[in-house]
């Protein structure tokens, strides 16, 4: 009688086990369903959307509007000018936003009007809040990366500890250790030296290797400098 109850309880434990794999199959099923028709829409608005950095978020955009995908949806009327509405969700969920961002992409061509987006928004039943402003999108300058900073050739038994931070892979340690080097040798004689003294990886060396250079110091230069910087590491 025992064997048989347990029969029945194992039946009933491999049922209920088999009803939750289908579910969870199911719902991974329609993610990725839902994630290859979101695919699809924003390839189909491509022309559309940019990545503006300065806003950090995507964008689907014409003339007439701007929609910003990013941590809560927002859209600008751009009808009016350089001023104009701003909607912006006050709060929205991961789910939310991409299903907005899919109608959007769905809909979205050259004509597309802000009430058109706004529609989208308030049938989704998304908490929002409305208010003028400027509606431009800013743009964030670029700031010089290390490999651009110094253009021209860097002499390494001249050059400021400044200076020498400038060039790729080179840390304020480094440049105070070129410092130090070059002043108890009395300058570096060719830049494999220095390459050698700090031990570069090839790659750091095929970088620096067209970038800088190693003049000789005068001799009263020489003295000077040993004698009167003094750099601690």
């Amino acid at each position: 009688m025992g064997i048989i109850i347990w029969f029945i309880i194992g039946l009933y434990a491999i049922a209920f086990l088999q009803r939750k794999w289908q579910t969870l199959q199911a719902k991974r099923s329609k993610f990725v369903n839902s994630q290859k028709e979101l695919y699809d829409a924003v390839s189909g608005a491509g022309k559309y959307i940019n990545y503006s950095k300065g806003e950090s978020c995507l964008t689907v955009s014409n003339k007439r509007c701007i929609f910003l995908f990013k941590n809560k949806i927002e859209l600008r009327d751009l009808s009016t000018g350089e001023k104009g509405l701003i909607l912006k969700a006050i709060r929205n969920t991961e789910i939310e936003r991409s299903d907005i961002l899919f109608e959007v992409c769905t809909v979205f061509n050259q004509d597309t009007t802000y009430e058109d987006l706004r529609k989208i928004i308030n049938n989704n039943k998304i908490l929002t809040k409305e208010t003028t402003g400027i509606v431009a999108l800013r743009e964030e300058e670029p700031k010089p990366s290390k490999a651009k900073a110094y253009q021209k050739l860097m002499d390494i038994n001249s050059a400021s500890e400044k200076e020498l931070e400038l060039l790729s892979g080179i840390s304020i340690i480094h440049a105070k250790k070129i410092i130090k080097r070059r002043e108890e040798i009395g300058g570096f004689n060719d830049i494999n030296e220095l390459f050698d003294y700090l031990n570069l990886s090839p790659k750091m060396r095929e970088n620096l290797k067209d970038i800088i250079v190693a003049n000789k110091i005068k001799n009263e230069e020489k003295g000077f400098h040993y004698t009167e910087r003094n750099i601690d590491l």
